[in-house]
């Protein structure tokens, strides 16, 4: 965040508190969002390694076609995992629109 943001909240007499809820939150709100976008599209990425050490999910379907070398249902557990994937994002980056501070 840049230092002016916080320097003119200051400038027109907001107190600490003020300064951190009204100006500083605001202008960091965008990154912190996408952070977590990021992540949990690495939770969702990674949830099919699960399927190695327990039964269940959608990595079963990539676990049991590797080892049974059926491809369809391998290509149909990576669809799955990808179309999670995509619409764990979009809901994200809907959400991500009430973040961005306004003028």
């Amino acid at each position: 965040m840049e230092p002016s943001i916080t320097d003119a909240a200051r400038g027109v007499g907001m107190k600490e508190l003020q300064v951190l809820l009204q100006a500083e939150l605001p202008s960091s709100a965008p990154p912190i969002i996408s952070g977590i976008r990021s992540a949990t599209l690495q939770m969702v990425a990674t949830a099919t390694v699960a399927a190695y050490v327990a039964p269940g999910g959608l990595g079963r379907l990539l676990v049991d076609g590797l080892a049974s070398l059926d491809y369809a249902q391998m290509l149909s557990g990576a669809v799955l995992v990808a179309a999670l994937a995509l619409a764990v994002d979009g809901s994200w980056r809907s959400s991500s629109g009430w973040s961005s501070p306004t003028a």
